[in-house]
């Protein structure tokens, strides 16, 4: 089990995420503020960093380059 490839181990996560994952959007989606469920996922899903206003790095752009 030590050897299973990381991102075998990433998408059998991500499979095991999609069902809560459409509760939720149905949920959100079924009242009168759909906009704003729209508009909290988008920001939440965008990985922006508050301070800075820029992009973070995904921790395999961080393996791959030096931080500066």
């Amino acid at each position: 089990m030590l050897a299973t490839p990381e991102a075998f181990v990433l998408a059998l996560g991500g499979i095991a995420k999609l069902r809560a994952l459409q509760q939720a959007f149905v949920t959100a989606f079924a009242t009168n503020f759909t906009l704003g469920a729209l508009v909290t996922f988008m920001v939440t899903i965008s990985s922006l960093d508050r301070s800075s206003g820029q992009r973070r790095r995904s921790t395999s752009q961080m393996r791959q380059q030096p931080s500066s």
